[in-house]
């Protein structure tokens, strides 16, 4: 296959799900900044600042990977302005791995120990937390600024790849990463115990023991089912890219592991969105208000002159 056609169905696959991923995120942090009930819980903020940071992925995506393929503009050199992509394009993903282990622990205080959780996500402390995960993003990124952690973008390979193979970085990285998939599942662990058992003690009871149990069940399944799908996708990503290369490699397994990347920031609102009821119906309300008044404003006035008469 020539290099241009390969290049095509590469650039092509990521403009496709970059584009998805852009417009899903966007959708979300609109849907929680305009609804001033959702802005009253915490963990939508959290949410907006997770989607915040896949849409700041999915930018760079657009301004510099995907660009490079298509010209074929070849390897980032450490003294070129490209390597700042990279820089801030791994802020945007630390920041988004240390929201991962802060959203669990949201759910797990809510759920397991609800009397804690204004202690702990109250509105002034949530934004401290969200605000020392950026610094958390920076601080795990800034070694990146030192030639021998440099990550260069290899559009040859379709994948970014260390400038010194052997770096101290790749291990902090790995161990920054595995920390983070610990605390996770660790919470949602226990989620699922506290669910279990409540669940275990309404069959006990003697009053609506089969609704209790049965709606208990389900909401057991739907925690299982987000945190499956959101982590599934962020532990395939990171394992890949850090072991793949040392395994066997080629422009299809650089590009299979890349694209990982652009699966991650599309799946964690498309989650969203089909798991959350209340974001749904806020899609909901906006898209059947918006037809309904491109369809409908002369009965309006029709029926007021009625009324009038």
């Amino acid at each position: 296959m020539e290099q241009q056609v390969r290049d095509a169905i590469v650039g092509g696959t990521w403009l496709t799900l970059s584009a998805y991923s852009l417009v899903a995120n966007l959708l979300l942090l609109f849907l929680i900044c305009n609804s001033g009930e959702l802005r009253k819980f915490t963990s939508y903020w959290i949410i907006a600042s997770f989607s915040l940071c896949d849409a700041g992925m999915t930018i760079i995506s657009l301004c510099h990977f995907i660009p490079s393929i298509l010209a074929r503009s070849g390897n980032s050199r450490p003294e070129a302005v490209l390597d700042y992509f990279m820089l801030f394009y791994n802020l945007f993903w630390y920041t988004e791995i240390v929201h991962i282990a802060l959203m669990a622990f949201n759910r797990f205080i809510c759920i397991v120990y609800p009397v804690y959780h204004t202690a702990f996500f109250s509105a002034a402390r949530t934004s401290l937390l969200l605000c020392l995960s950026y610094v958390l993003g920076f601080a795990i990124t800034l070694p990146t600024l030192f030639p021998k952690c440099y990550l260069l973008w290899n559009s040859q390979y379709y994948i970014p790849m260390y400038a010194v193979e052997d770096t101290w970085y790749r291990y902090m990285d790995l161990g920054v990463n595995a920390t983070v998939v610990a605390l996770t599942v660790a919470f949602y662990g226990g989620i699922l115990y506290e669910v279990r058992n409540v669940a275990r003690k309404s069959q006990q009871s003697a009053f609506g023991t089969g609704n209790i149990n049965q709606r208990n069940y389900r909401m057991e399944i739907r925690l299982l089912a987000q945190f499956f799908a959101t982590s599934l996708v962020y532990v395939l990503t990171w394992t890949c890219w850090l072991w793949m290369p040392n395994i066997t490699f080629s422009q299809w397994i650089g590009f299979s592991m890349t694209s990982l990347f652009f699966i991650n920031t599309s799946v964690n609102p498309t989650i969203y969105l089909i798991f959350n009821k209340s974001l749904r119906q806020k899609f909901y309300h906006v898209v059947c208000r918006k037809s309904k008044d491109a369809t409908t404003p002369f009965m309006t006035v029709k029926t007021n002159e009625e009324r009038e008469s």
